[in-house]
């Protein structure tokens, strides 16, 4: 068996293995990183001990002119029977004054509970929205002032029924033609819970 590359010379040298060569299984008494990674998802230590399992930020802006629910890139996945504790915070706006609605999206079966914290007509007049209803968009419209960006902050436990998917926070336009911001560096942090 090769040893090339075990022992680095330096600090971030070496690999154990490679894309092309890798190893089945490793067993070890004790291992010291910083993250674990799969090649396509990654997690800090410090993640693992907070118990979450899904940090996920946006890289550009997000943006909808319908009415319809469009999926943002805010999601993971949902293995069945799973609890997750779930929160984003966003900065969005709305280019007219209809402003825009939320909704969660889940498998069918999923139950949630959780609320929205928005703004309305100025960013000083504050909504809270209870979040029951899966695949749904909240009622009142948030952010009916033109072209203000202002902070949202989503949280909800959800736990999934006995099929797997994603959930999906979704963002509509209350008018078509209207565009929907939600700007890049909102982010959504999910672990999962249990039931009690």
């Amino acid at each position: 068996m090769s040893t090339r590359n075990i022992v680095p010379r330096n600090d971030g040298e070496g690999n154990i293995g490679t894309v092309l060569k890798q190893w089945i299984r490793g067993y070890f008494y004790q291992v010291y990183t910083g993250g674990l990674t799969d090649g396509n998802n990654s997690i800090s230590i410090a993640d693992i001990i907070k118990g979450i399992l899904f940090n996920k930020r946006l890289n550009i802006n997000f943006t909808t002119t319908v009415i319809t629910a469009q999926d943002t890139n805010l999601l993971f996945g949902m293995s069945e029977n799973e609890v997750y504790i779930v929160e984003a915070e966003l900065t969005v706006q709305c280019s007219g004054n209809a402003g825009i609605k939320y909704a969660i999206k889940a498998p069918i079966g999923a139950t949630i509970e959780g609320w929205i914290l928005s703004s309305l007509g100025a960013i000083t007049t504050l909504s809270y929205q209870r979040i029951t209803t899966i695949n749904t968009l909240n009622s009142i419209a948030l952010h009916t002032v033109v072209n203000t960006p202002a902070p949202d902050r989503i949280r909800f436990a959800i736990v999934n029924g006995a099929t797997p998917g994603n959930c999906v926070i979704q963002v509509a336009s209350v008018t078509n033609g209207q565009t929907t911001t939600i700007f890049a560096g909102s982010w959504l942090s999910a672990r999962k819970g249990t039931s009690v």
